[in-house]
């Protein structure tokens, strides 16, 4: 399995680098979701290598043709697997139609849900893409708690855990809680933002041996922070070096009643290597906020000029903890 990329994109970058991908460098869709399934198929086996019955639940779109190619992957391979598909063979995607007639040629035929999911070891969940915007509702909502509500097998999500937003990481109604997700050609900001970390267990990553060019052409919006890429911001320090080096950060914080969070952020500030640390603060608590930090330097407010003067000195600002 590969490192998983800091570059993060969103839905729509995503989908551009895969048309990218198919229309400029000549790689068919069909060829990539080949691709994707193999690599899904290979991590999942590293991670549960005991498992022999799979459960792959598909949708209509490219996701669900990932399923299917897995699903066929899995059986050639002597894996038991059962198919369940939510949407009718003339609503699937032109590549996932031809996935699932791969499927079909098996001599397998998917299932339908009927409220109940078959025994299996480890779930597929290929339901939704990273296109999905609107809240899960119908057979879809059923699936997705009923995936939620056993405990029997372990739960795969491709690509993203369906009815998470793949830009906000935002659950939209219901959404499937994955043991793992493997994500494909780039990492989707929502897979580490609001509610994906707890929803898409740990993060896989294959970049499905795609042109390394196509990822000059689309920036990525952020990126994860690692220890890797931050360790050369903490190199040792000079031993003539002093506090005045280090920069100054001033918080701003900490309303009436409200001193601890001023007081948290301040000692944070200090354990991370700032050199000067100055909060802005309630009279109510600046006489005694330092009382057990000394280095911190406590300014008490009264009216909104009197931040003029510590703002000028600061080379960091953090404004608002405790202030509401």
């Amino acid at each position: 399995m590969q490192a998983l990329p800091t570059a993060l994109f969103s839905a729509q970058q995503t989908q551009e680098i895969d048309r990218l991908i198919i229309n400029q460098y000549g790689i068919p869709g069909g060829t990539l979701m080949c691709r994707a399934a193999s690599a899904a198929l290979d991590c999942l086996q590293q991670i549960w290598p005991k498992a022999e019955r799979i459960l792959v639940i598909c949708g209509a779109g490219n996701n669900g043709g990932d399923g299917y190619d897995l699903a066929t992957q899995a059986f050639q391979k002597g894996l038991k697997v059962n198919v369940i598909e939510l949407t009718p063979p003339s609503e699937n995607k032109p590549d996932a139609f031809q996935a699932r007639q791969s499927w079909l040629a098996t001599g397998q035929q998917p299932m339908t849900f009927d409220g109940s999911l078959p025994a299996t070891d480890v779930i597929v969940d290929a339901l939704f893409g990273t296109g999905l915007d609107r809240e899960v509702s119908g057979d879809y909502l059923d699936v997705i708690n009923a995936v939620n509500a056993q405990n029997a097998a372990d739960v795969m999500s491709i690509d993203i855990p369906s009815g998470l937003s793949a830009n906000t990481g935002k659950v939209l109604g219901h959404a499937i809680r994955a043991d793992a997700t493997i994500s494909f050609l780039g990492l989707n900001l929502g897979l580490f933002t609001g509610q994906g970390p707890h929803y898409s267990g740990k993060v896989y990553f294959d970049d499905l041996n795609a042109p390394a060019d196509v990822y000059t052409d689309i920036p990525s919006i952020a990126q994860r922070a690692t220890f890797q890429a931050m360790a050369p911001l903490l190199s040792p320090r000079q031993k003539t070096a002093h506090k005045g080096h280090f920069g100054h950060l001033l918080i701003i914080g900490g309303n009436q009643g409200m001193s601890g969070a001023a007081r948290i952020a301040a000692e944070a500030g200090a354990r991370t290597g700032a050199g000067l640390i100055s909060v802005a603060t309630h009279p109510q608590h600046a006489s005694w906020l330092n009382c057990e930090r000394p280095e911190l330097m406590v300014k008490a407010i009264h009216a909104s000029d009197d931040l003029k003067a510590p703002a000028k000195l600061a080379s960091v600002l953090c404004l608002g903890p405790g202030l509401v």
